[in-house]
């Protein structure tokens, strides 16, 4: 990294405004990789794992949330009906996968409970991220043929393709709206900072490879612009510095004359490239 960042970048101490918007900066990313698959795809290509995935969700449950954290009328009826459908459901399939898949329910359930608020629409996002896992087969080629009976015998019990989907839907309602997941004061300092390192670690590397202005939004990498159009904000903590987008430079177009080539260049000719920051 340039000597000018170093400083501020090696820092072992976050500030306290650092570390209470890790709750909410960790919940944006998780959601938005658990919901866009193209997304969690290109991070993976650089070494974002379903492990890590699951370190995420794993710190952000640890730190919990004091409050519910959500500000329009519709992420709050979405909430509460997450967490109104969480406690029996989870019941329900983990009784159906403990009696004929049993080691597939211990992968879904490692770790996951019913709980409330904020942590029930967490709760939910893992299960159908888990569920996923079993019906893609992404990195569990050994269980694949058992993996896929576990989520046809849970289609037969209410949880189809379907089912997933709408509550799919309400996790994204939850994640459009810009309060969760809450205030982080009470939590514990040192789980905060494992969070925050876990974060500021990955939506690095995210703001490095992904350039899509509403894609870096969805993963709470850069903000909505002003009013007027003119500014659009890096989420990146205060004592953290910024990565700039990918920079697109278009391609030159021959000038006419030069054997014809402008008149019949194709429109595909001026597409931009995308060209990556020079390494830290």
């Amino acid at each position: 990294m340039a000597a000018s960042n170093s400083s501020s970048s090696s820092s072992n101490s976050p500030s306290a405004r650092s570390l209470a918007e890790a709750p909410r900066r960790a919940s944006t990313f998780l959601l938005a990789l658990a919901a866009i698959t193209r997304l969690r795809k290109a991070m993976n290509a650089h070494g974002y794992s379903q492990a890590e995935q699951q370190e995420g969700w794993r710190l952000l449950v640890k730190v919990g949330c004091r409050e519910s954290g959500v500000s329009s009328s519709a992420a709050m009826d979405a909430m509460r009906e997450l967490d109104a459908w969480d406690e029996l459901a989870f019941h329900r399939a983990h009784a159906a996968l403990a009696r004929s898949y049993p080691a597939q329910g211990d992968f879904v359930f490692e770790g996951l409970e019913a709980t409330q608020g904020p942590g029930a629409v967490f709760g939910v996002a893992i299960f159908l991220e888990r569920l996923d896992a079993l019906e893609k087969g992404d990195g569990r080629a050994a269980t694949r043929a058992q993996d896929q009976a576990a989520v046809a015998l849970l289609a037969t019990r209410g949880f189809d393709a379907a089912e997933r989907a709408r509550l799919r839907a309400l996790v994204e309602i939850v994640q459009k709206d810009d309060a969760m997941p809450g205030d982080a004061e009470g939590q514990s300092e040192e789980d905060l900072k494992a969070l925050y390192g876990w974060v500021t670690e990955w939506t690095e590397v995210a703001r490095a490879i992904v350039t899509r202005r509403a894609d870096r939004i969805a993963l709470g990498i850069a903000r909505r612009r002003k009013a007027d159009g003119k500014e659009e904000f890096d989420d990146a903590p205060e004592d953290v510095a910024p990565v700039s987008a990918p920079t697109q430079v278009p391609v030159p177009v021959p000038a006419p004359g030069a054997g014809g080539a402008a008149a019949s260049a194709p429109d595909t000719a001026k597409a931009p490239v995308v060209i990556a920051p020079p390494p830290a």
